[in-house]
């Protein structure tokens, strides 16, 4: 099943440096189904940047497809498998894949779909297993070695809610985190799909992680998307279209045949597909300010929001929703005055192993619902 190409060694060298803006129209056939790139202004934040190759984003899940077409020439090649302890972080699973497109699929190729941030560069970094799951320690170790390769943001489209899944926090994971957080790096989480008000046992107490929620075309909660004073942002999340492995994975061949995906391209909902919009801006701000630490990025990224409490009354007035839904081109325009940088976070201590089993956070890709609230 896994597929580590020769020719990966070679794709940074070969990889374009997509930094000048964006054809009005871009090429990729499918870009007309990405709703949610419209809906956040991409092709008005490209105007200013189309993200930086010296800029990296760490996708840890499941993995991604080395030889996609619309992925290889922006993955960095020294990506680590932390399930099968090898540098073979193929995704047998599909759902990391689908993480990584949204994030930075390559523009104007004439092959399928955008990312948000189709000139930086994704290190993939497997930690769940073929059917999405993964333990505290995989994970813990793919964030601390996302941190030493100096991925300025790092995707975590995953985890467990607490009082369902998990009935504490992983002080293993989140003392990763805060390691992470020590070397630079902007930490990105799911907020879930339990369809209520739980939190992320990945997050743990850590104001500083941007937890992301997802929302509709109509910016309304989506309603698989869980919400709580914790989230930080909301981002697109229903019927996202996106990468998928060009082979047979778990999720395009394992599952009942009524609810698989595609392989290549198709949609997925969940705040998995919410948090790579918030990365992949993230990313882009990294791109156009290459002197920010991350809390300037972070802030930066959650001034320049869109009002979305008109569309979610009850959950705003509670403050369950953040700030508000993403705007790239607001972020990009340089209306908002650069933030202050600040102290950087100071590691936790390290703790034991749990046996804590953690998921991927896409909900079903098949009947996409939303939340009036």
């Amino acid at each position: 099943m896994k597929r580590l190409l020769p020719a990966m060694l070679l794709a940074l060298a070969l990889a374009p440096a997509l930094t000048q803006a964006s054809p009005e129209a871009p090429n990729d056939p499918r870009f007309g189904e990405q709703w949610g790139l419209a809906q956040v202004g991409a092709q008005c934040a490209w105007a200013s940047t189309l993200g930086s190759p010296d800029v990296t984003v760490a996708v840890v899940d499941s993995g991604v497809d080395l030889r996609h077409p619309d992925l290889v020439g922006r993955l960095r090649a020294d990506g680590r498998d932390f399930v099968d302890g090898d540098d073979d972080p193929s995704d047998e699973n599909g759902h990391g894949t689908n993480v990584a497109g949204i994030i930075a699929a390559t523009l104007d190729n004439n092959e399928g779909v955008v990312g948000l941030a189709p000139g930086v560069r994704i290190l993939p970094v497997r930690v769940m297993n073929a059917k999405g799951a993964g333990s505290d320690r995989a994970i813990a170790r793919g964030v601390r070695y996302a941190a030493d390769k100096g991925a300025q943001v790092i995707n975590l489209s995953l985890g467990a809610s607490l009082t369902i899944d998990a009935d504490t926090v992983s002080e293993q994971v989140t003392s990763a985190i805060r390691y992470a957080q020590s070397k630079g790096s902007l930490v990105v989480v799911a907020a879930g799909n339990d369809f209520l008000p739980l939190e992320n046992a990945i997050v743990g107490d850590n104001p500083d992680v941007l937890v992301v929620a997802a929302t509709d075309e109509n910016d309304i909660k989506a309603d698989f998307s869980n919400s709580g004073p914790w989230v930080s942002v909301a981002a697109p999340g229903v019927h996202i279209l996106s990468t998928m492995p060009t082979y047979d994975v778990y999720l395009t061949s394992q599952v009942p045949r009524s609810e698989r995906f595609s392989t290549g391209y198709d949609y997925m909902s969940g705040t998995s597909q919410a948090t790579p919009f918030v990365s992949a801006l993230a990313a882009l701000l990294f791109s156009a300010h290459p002197d920010w630490d991350w809390r300037q990025v972070e802030q930066a990224l959650k001034q320049n929001v869109v009002d979305i409490s008109a569309q979610n009354a009850t959950l705003a007035a509670k403050g369950y929703l953040g700030t508000g839904r993403i705007d790239a081109c607001r972020a990009l325009g340089g209306s908002a005055p650069a933030p202050t940088a600040t102290a950087e976070a100071t590691p936790a201590p390290a703790a034991r192993p749990t046996a804590r089993r953690w998921t991927t956070t896409s909900a079903s890709a098949r009947a996409p619902t939303a939340s009036s609230d």
